[in-house]
């Protein structure tokens, strides 16, 4: 758990009982309550003193309406990201939209050395993404052609042929950027330059096939009954 942020929560509007959120509140372990602007009160111990505001602390926000003040874990921030969860020299990405809880969005952060490549030219039949460069110049490959991105630009890939794309470092400075995306699975992408076919349950999690690799699937599914029988 990081620095606390505070959240405010409006407790004057009609049918709220500011008594019972904050009993609520305290049952849920907040270290304390208040109103914008002003010190808080403590409602039980400050449990991790030092990393929790305390009841010196005051709100630096101007005082617009009462509030409820409690304390949340650090944001991710895509700016500051110097940890990775893969690495493979030039390029590097972590998951922020994970870290951050959600569920039903991806949304992962890559840093690019000069010359780096996160990805290889692919396509998604089921998941739709969208690009956010952050620093620096992309070299953007679809299937229209090859083209420059350049900071605060955004692009979006949506699933099936015509979301096919490719992301490289072609610059002599490094580059930072987001994709987010749904995050449908089961999945099936495809790495389009080698024919390989990616069969994914979860992100990052499935089955590499390459190319020349499938097999007919009636004759497959007649070898699986025969194996039935034997068992």
């Amino acid at each position: 758990m990081g620095v606390a942020r505070i959240a405010a929560l409006d407790i004057d509007r009609p049918g709220v009982d500011p008594q019972h959120l904050i009993d609520d509140l305290r049952e849920r372990d907040v270290v304390g309550v208040g109103r914008a602007g002003v010190a808080p009160t403590l409602v039980q111990p400050d449990p991790l003193a030092g990393k929790f505001w305390t009841a010196g602390a005051t709100d630096p926000r101007p005082p617009p309406r009462s509030a409820i003040l409690v304390t949340m874990p650090s944001d991710s921030n895509v700016f500051e990201t110097t940890t990775w969860e893969r690495d493979i020299g030039a390029a590097r990405g972590t998951r922020v939209g994970a870290a951050a809880g959600a569920r039903q969005l991806g949304c992962t952060l890559y840093e690019l050395d000069p010359g780096g490549q996160a990805a290889p030219y692919h396509m998604h039949h089921a998941n739709e993404e969208l690009l956010l460069v952050l620093e620096g110049v992309l070299e953007l490959r679809t299937p229209e052609g090859i083209r420059a991105v350049g900071k605060g630009a955004v692009v979006a890939f949506p699933a099936g042929a015509e979301g096919a794309h490719r992301l490289r470092n072609a610059t002599d400075a490094p580059a930072r950027y987001v994709l987010g995306s749904t995050m449908r699975f089961p999945e099936v992408a495809e790495q389009l330059d080698t024919g390989t076919v990616l069969a994914l349950k979860g992100p990052a999690d499935g089955w590499a096939f390459p190319e020349g690799s499938a097999g007919d699937y009636m004759a497959l599914t007649a070898q699986a009954l025969e194996a039935d029988k034997a068992t």
